[in-house]
């Protein structure tokens, strides 16, 4: 296993042995808690929640729009 934190100490990239890639980027801690699925009192709101997380992710680039619990 192989990783490396970039030059500006945000982002980081690896591999695993199996030769699986990784990239990412710190979060903030308070973001890192928030639910992918903020209302699932039926599958229809849960569904709802989840399309606007990956809308949020898609035109605005919030990726911790997509963070699960």
């Amino acid at each position: 296993m192989i990783f490396a934190l970039a030059d500006d100490g945000q982002t980081f990239s690896g591999r695993f042995d199996t030769g699986e890639y990784w990239n990412g980027r710190r979060v903030d801690p308070a973001a890192a808690t928030a639910r992918l699925i903020s209302r699932d009192g039926s599958p229809r709101e849960a569904l709802q929640s989840i399309v606007a997380s990956v809308t949020d992710y898609l035109v605005g680039g919030d990726v911790e729009a997509l963070r699960f619990a």
